[in-house]
């Protein structure tokens, strides 16, 4: 009963939210201003359901972003926005030897008056009557999240919006692994090995008691973990620009357009 509470009072906090209801119609939305539904999606531990709660998401990272995501969302274009937010993870590599089945990612709608395309995001907001119509999936990339952290690099491009398989996965651990002991493994970094898993293995520890591909996974929990307070950090400057008042569609595909602010309008 004490969980419910809470739960109730942060809820109310950030205006009239619903998780996991079938789609608001136009009617609706005219009724209910600034009722706002949330779906939940982390096929890798719920594959044939949505998550029900916050507090239900077990990945914790995940479920730390989430909260914080929908708290930056709610403060860049206030409590009466209404319409829907979509929440996706995608692992870096599929728990399973089948391929993950993931909700919709689609651009924003055409008629929206401001709209965000990007890795981490895709924002459509439509204003009618002083009302507002949110549509966003907010997708908590784990691939993305080890591009992020190459930051001084030269730039790359989006992670693709899907996991590594685990023969995938499995076969440039080996090898890179294999290349410890000859301590050739940044020729292979530079040359064969995806930006992303580069960043992983360079980071990942050694040990002589489990496989590095074991070792490579518990660090990628170890950088969603430190990823967290970046990633809501991105989503609040990218809901920012379809603040109330404000018009336009962006498009980004690198992190630093992010925080220097050099980003692409498209009119």
């Amino acid at each position: 009963m004490t969980q419910f509470i809470s739960s109730a009072f942060f809820f109310f906090a950030l205006g009239w939210i619903v998780l996991v209801k079938p789609a608001l119609s136009q009617t609706d939305f005219k009724e209910i201003p600034g009722r706002l539904e949330i779906e939940l999606h982390d096929p890798a531990t719920s594959p044939r359901t949505k998550i029900e709660r916050l507090e239900d998401i077990s990945n914790e990272a995940f479920r730390a972003y989430a909260d914080g995501a929908l708290g930056a969302v709610r403060s860049a274009l206030g409590t009466g926005a209404g319409g829907e937010i979509r929440f996706v993870r995608i692992p870096v590599v599929a728990p399973g030897r089948r391929p993950l089945a993931l909700p919709d990612m689609g651009a924003a709608p055409s008629a929206a008056q401001c709209s965000v395309s990007s890795p981490w995001a895709e924002i459509a907001i439509r204003r009618h009557d002083e009302q507002t119509r949110l549509s966003a999936v907010l997708i908590w990339n784990e691939r993305q999240l080890l591009v992020d952290i190459r930051t001084g690099d030269a730039p790359v491009p989006p992670a693709p919006r899907r996991p590594y398989s685990q023969d995938e996965f499995e076969r440039h651990a080996q090898r890179y692994g294999a290349a410890l002991p000859a301590r050739k493994t940044e020729e292979l970094l530079r040359s064969e090995l995806p930006a992303d898993l580069a960043v992983l293995f360079r980071r990942a520890p050694q040990s002589t008691l489990l496989p590095f591909s074991a070792t490579a996974r518990a660090e990628m929990q170890r950088i969603a973990a430190e990823s967290v307070s970046r990633q809501v950090e991105i989503v609040a400057r990218l809901a920012t620009l379809c603040a109330p008042g404000t018009a336009g569609h962006f498009e980004f595909s690198h992190i630093s357009e992010v925080t220097s602010g050099s980003w692409k309008e498209h009119r």
